[in-house]
């Protein structure tokens, strides 16, 4: 008489630990993007509400107001004394070819008119491109993409002390 052997699949319990590993690995990875990101647009909004503080203090012609970029972080200082230190995550920079300067802003106009800078995530590569406009008072951002601006913001990433 042959004996006939049976082949086994994979139990259940076997697939609900497979499964469960797999759960964890992946809810790792979305924490840690969604971490990025949010640190990116936290630094968007922080950057874009502090231009707009200095542009109202610099409607005062007596007051010189900088933001200067560092790795990590940047500063604001009045005349300068440094105000504030904003710090960003390890992986988010604000970059700038100068630093912002704002004095005797009017509505009428602005001396030095407007400009951009970018707030740059080197892990995720996202990009937004932050424009002012002193005399209006205007800020805003909008995606930018990092592959045609590369260069530059390579260049910018290797200035920053």
């Amino acid at each position: 008489m042959e004996v006939i052997k049976k082949h086994r699949g994979t139990s259940f319990v076997e697939l609900a630990i497979a499964m469960s590993i797999l759960l964890v690995v992946i809810s790792i990875s979305i924490v840690r993007v969604n971490k990025d990101s949010l640190v990116f647009d936290s630094t968007v909004t922080r950057v874009k509400t502090d231009i707009r503080r200095i542009i109202v203090m610099g409607q005062d012609d007596y007051y010189t107001y900088r933001m200067s970029f560092y790795r990590g972080y940047y500063t604001v200082s009045r005349d300068g004394m440094e105000i504030f230190k904003r710090y960003q995550g390890d992986h988010t920079h604000v970059l700038s070819g100068t630093r912002l300067e704002f004095r005797g802003i009017k509505r009428m106009g602005a001396p030095g008119g407007g400009g951009s800078l970018y707030v740059f995530n080197d892990r995720t590569k996202n990009l937004e491109r932050i424009t002012y406009i002193p005399a209006s008072g205007r800020v805003t951002s909008y995606k930018d993409d990092y592959l045609k601006k590369k260069i530059m913001i390579d260049n910018w990433l290797s200035e920053l002390r």
